[in-house]
């Protein structure tokens, strides 16, 4: 990642769901260690069933997560700037429970699951906040999933 494009990402990093709580200094170590892309309208950036490689993190554009069920495909949700997926998977150590596609061009900071392991032995701190962050991120999902769930069987 060039130097202007991680100055231009850190000017955005309140709108960065789970860079909450780091300092510029902090999530530019991060960005360090990650992968910007441009990926085009339409293309599969995560697919149900793979193991988990990454968690990405949507910078401009917009994504569609879906699953797919007896070949069938049930939309989820759309995810947008600041929004991350893939975390879960990581964290419940689980293969990815959903595909995801661009519906869009869409920019993502990628964070390879190895070098979010290496923080841990690294810096303790930005590990730490960092799973802290997904895991709220992961409940925050969670919670609207309970909701919309009870409000369908409330009909």
């Amino acid at each position: 990642m060039s130097e202007d494009k991680k100055a231009e990402i850190l000017q955005m990093i309140d709108k960065i769901s789970i860079f909450g709580g780091l300092n510029a200094e902090q999530a530019g170590k991060i960005l360090d260690q990650s992968k910007y892309l441009v990926v085009a309208s339409d293309e599969n950036v995560m697919l149900q069933g793979m193991s988990p490689k990454s968690i990405y993190v949507v910078l401009k554009g917009r994504v569609e997560v879906y699953e797919e069920s007896n070949n069938k495909i049930y939309p989820m949700m759309f995810m947008g700037e600041g929004e991350c997926f893939g975390e879960v998977e990581i964290l419940g150590i689980f293969p990815n429970m959903a595909s995801v596609k661009t519906v869009e061009e869409t920019e993502f900071i990628e964070i390879p699951k190895n070098q979010l392991h290496k923080f841990s032995h690294k810096d303790m701190k930005i590990f730490n906040i960092l799973i802290l962050n997904m895991a709220r991120e992961a409940c925050r999902r969670l919670a609207k999933s309970d909701k919309s769930l009870m409000e369908y069987m409330c009909k």
